[in-house]
């Protein structure tokens, strides 16, 4: 017997016509157009773009036997364990630009950037296709309109980010699912866990039961069906986990250091009461939602949450009320029964990654790690606003709606028009920076190690930089020798003070994005630093990059006269606190 999960209708079951994928195909372009010509000169400087853009330059630029590099060149082999950056994490998207400049014959930033767009102009034409899918023309309309609006979507689309890719990716297993494809759900999930496996791994699981449901209208339909795209996965992935066996023991990694929250938990001990407290998550800070999500976007996320639970309490409700009715027994017909569309390849991986981002990244709120759980924010949404059909009739609030309704659209071009202004204001590097990085370039020795919380250093300097190996939040709180002694160990040579990058020093993150600005401030008075960059006294926070060349041979001797060992040694110069 069959028993299809999502009953169809007849809004949803209109042939999609050639013209009005040609329409959707020319909007998103034109959107991926506004993107690039802000894009156009900007060099990747914003936060860990810097870091993907320089790893596909090594991938471009070793050899194709060798394409796929275990570490940064920019740092020795045989560095300290923690202190060289290994490319353990996924790597699909420095790959595939790599491959890209290996056609090109060259780097190009021009390539690179289309390259990112064409991740967007995909998630755009998903959001419409799905939202079709799933509410009809309306709703996928409105699903492309959030998608294509939403200022977080050109900040990632115009930025070398990897969450807008594995969005998309996650968008063609969605499709896939509704349109019945195993073959292209693999693809879509392969395409995830090559792209971020972390949002990968929180929603693989949530797709993969709403595959089971949907791919077929009866149980061993579904269960051979869903087995073929599993298998089809793995042997996509295969070639990726034997790589990481083979050079670091493990076919799956999410992070090559201990768990992020033990090693909070480690530091908060050697710390003060009081000085190690908690921040919100920048999904809920009001100022951060609006500025990344836009009133729109953040309208339709609470939206989406609270129609996700109800979807969830309906249908939990009703499953109860048939058990009880027809026996218990009789689960195999009424659970398929129960699960609409929009609740299983919408609602119920939205609130699985909700509660991932809870539970998982409370300590490292970037709002960036949410975005892959917006795609089902875009569905959901256009289906309401489908729902409520802004442009109808509405009796005697028929105007007031169509003013809503043209309001809400203007917002929406308002933002995709205004945002890569703004983005592109951001990625320009402050004069300063760029004037301290060329002296840099001109003056530090190639081997040189500078302490600084930001990776485009070293994509523009070529000079490795020592940052997360500090350990910021136990760094900036031990004396002025054991700051020394760790620096000495580590092998540094200079100290760069960017003009913005100041943080509270009780800012609890898996690793602070700045420096105390009282610390930075301190350093002017330590005799053994000598300030190369600039040639005027400046102090830190007034503006201006400032750059700190060590001098050992005026570091009082007894401060490094105690051994200093790594972190995972267990003596007690190595223990977080030792003295």
């Amino acid at each position: 017997m069959n028993h299809p999960v999502f009953p169809s209708t007849a809004t949803t079951r209109t042939p999609l016509a050639v013209r009005q994928i040609m329409v959707v195909v020319a909007a998103t372009l034109g959107v991926c157009g506004i993107v690039l010509a802000w894009s156009v000169g900007g060099q990747p400087t914003v936060g860990d773009e810097s870091h993907h853009y320089h790893e596909a330059v090594n991938f471009f630029q070793a050899p194709c036997s060798a394409m796929r590099l275990v570490n940064d060149p920019a740092y020795p082999p045989d560095d300290v364990f923690g202190t060289r950056y290994s490319y353990w994490d996924a790597c699909g998207w420095h790959l595939g630009l790599a491959t890209v400049w290996k056609i090109v014959g060259r780097s190009s930033l021009m390539a690179a950037q289309l390259y990112q767009a064409a991740f967007l102009l995909l998630l755009g034409l998903m959001a419409f296709l799905c939202g079709r899918e799933l509410n009809g023309p309306a709703g996928g309309w409105w699903a492309w309109a959030l998608a294509m609006s939403l200022p977080l979507n050109i900040l990632l689309g115009m930025t070398f980010y990897l969450e807008l890719p594995a969005a998309a990716m996650c968008a063609v297993a969605v499709y896939a699912i509704l349109r019945r494809r195993p073959l292209l759900l693999a693809v879509g999930l392969a395409g995830m866990f090559y792209i971020k496996q972390p949002s990968a791994a929180v929603l693989a699981g949530p797709l993969i039961l709403a595959a089971f449901f949907h791919l077929g209208d009866t149980w061993p339909r579904r269960l051979g069906r869903t087995a073929l795209a599993l298998v089809v996965a793995l042997l996509l992935l295969w070639p990726d986990f034997a790589w990481r066996m083979a050079h670091f023991g493990r076919a799956v990694m999410f992070t090559a250091v201990a768990p992020p929250q033990t090693k909070l938990d480690w530091i908060g001990t050697q710390l003060p009461s009081g000085q190690f407290g908690s921040i919100p998550m920048n999904i809920l800070d009001p100022v951060m939602a609006v500025e990344t999500l836009g009133l729109p976007g953040l309208a339709a996320l609470a939206a989406a949450v609270l129609w996700s639970v109800w979807l969830l309490g309906r249908a939990g409700i009703g499953l109860v009320r048939r058990l009880t009715a027809q026996g218990w027994r009789s689960w195999p017909t009424v659970l398929p029964e129960q699960l609409s569309g929009e609740l299983l390849v919408a609602a119920i991986p939205l609130l699985a990654f909700i509660a991932a981002y809870v539970i998982m990244l409370r300590h490292s709120p970037d709002v960036r790690y949410f975005y892959p759980g917006l795609f089902f924010v875009f569905l959901l949404g256009g289906g309401l606003l489908a729902r409520t059909n802004p442009f109808g009739r509405l009796g005697p609030h028929r105007r007031l709606g169509h003013v809503a309704a043209v309001l809400l659209l203007l917002a929406m071009v308002g933002q995709t028009l205004a945002v890569p202004h703004y983005i592109h204001q951001k990625r320009t590097l402050p004069p300063t920076v760029a004037a301290g990085f060329d002296w840099i370039r001109q003056h530090a020795p190639p081997e040189a190690r500078i302490v600084y919380p930001e990776f485009n250093l070293v994509a523009l300097t070529g000079r490795t930089i020592i940052w997360a190996d500090l350990i910021p939040q136990y760094f900036f709180n031990v004396s002025e020798p054991q700051q020394m002694r760790e620096l000495r160990y580590l092998k540094v040579q200079y100290i760069a003070v960017p003009p913005n990058r100041f943080v509270a020093t009780a800012t609890r993150t898996t690793s602070p994005l700045g420096y105390p600005l009282g610390w930075a401030r301190s350093l002017s008075a330590r005799p053994y630093l000598t300030r190369d960059f600039p040639d005027h006294p400046v102090e830190p926070g007034s503006g201006e990059f400032v750059l700190y060349r060590i001098d050992w041979d005026k570091v009082p001797p007894e401060w490094l006269a105690k051994p200093m060992t790594a972190y995972d040694k267990n003596t007690p110069e190595g223990r977080l606190g030792g003295s």
